[in-house]
């Protein structure tokens, strides 16, 4: 009977339609839940992972061998998405372990019309991270080297600028899209090449594994940005993420119950 009078509801009622209930409530609590972690600026605790440590000993590998380091923060063809902002982040913890032992950054540059908002940033990045370390010295335009439009020239040219400056270490970190799966075969054809790469396309993530030396998988890389930067608004993001992913999980487990028991909620559950 309920269902029916919802069914016949105004369309003032529409976010409660079977359909949209959970996806309604869901988008809810993630407002919430963002905005508690901005107001109260609380500490959320996150664990180091073994991806940015192994990130300080490539820069470390770098200044060893006398070779620069290659640091792709992505093809943001969204422009600043979520991911780029988290790869952008880390090329300044990338910086400022660079700066203090002399190691030159090459960063290609995404010609995609939306990615070229991302090139002033990053400018602005390496030369106040540079300033604040007193290596305004160390600040090199021609280590920013424009790239192709979309993935496959994108992919291509940043393996021309891997064989052309031959790095001893090389991140892609951010917005990376499928052409990511030929990076590790050229740091291994280049040799004693560090490879620390990024997916967040469940297709791509074994392809990720197997051609680098250290993933971050998905929201991994959003945990770690979150570290690097102390900020509480990406902490509160991620902790947004857990807190709703437990709730997903915990209505998936009591619908599967009530089908069990020959109660049919899978209409309210559509996202």
């Amino acid at each position: 009977m309920m269902y029916n009078l919802i069914q016949q509801a105004p369309m003032s009622l529409s976010l409660f339609l079977p359909g949209r209930a959970v996806g309604f409530t869901i988008i809810a609590l993630s407002f919430l839940i963002t905005l508690f972690y901005l107001w109260t600026k609380q500490n959320v605790p996150i664990r180091l992972l073994p991806q940015v440590e192994a990130m300080k000993e490539a820069v470390g590998r770098c200044a060893e061998m006398g070779r620069p380091l290659v640091y792709t923060y992505g093809n943001p063809t969204q422009g600043m998405d979520y991911w780029t902002v988290a790869g952008l982040n880390l090329l300044r913890y990338t910086a400022e372990e660079a700066a203090k032992l002399g190691v030159q950054v090459v960063i290609p540059l995404s010609a995609t019309p939306k990615a070229l908002i991302t090139h002033a940033v990053v400018k602005d990045i390496m030369k106040n991270t540079f300033v604040a370390a007193g290596t305004e010295e160390m600040y090199n335009e021609a280590n920013f080297r424009l790239t192709g439009t979309d993935d496959s020239t994108w992919g291509l040219a940043i393996t021309r600028i891997l064989y052309e400056v031959r790095p001893a270490a090389h991140f892609w970190l951010g917005f990376v899209p499928f052409s990511t799966v030929i990076f590790g075969e050229v740091c291994r054809d280049i040799g004693q090449c560090i490879a620390i790469g990024s997916s967040f396309y469940l297709s791509q993530i074994a392809f990720t594994v197997i051609s680098s030396d250290y993933t971050f998988i998905a929201q991994d890389l959003i945990a770690a940005s979150a570290y690097v930067t102390k900020d509480p608004a990406q902490g509160g993001f991620l902790r947004n993420i857990d807190i709703i992913v437990l709730i997903m999980v915990g209505v998936i487990t009591l619908a599967s119950i009530l089908l069990t028991a020959g109660i049919n909620i899978v209409p309210w559950m559509s996202v």
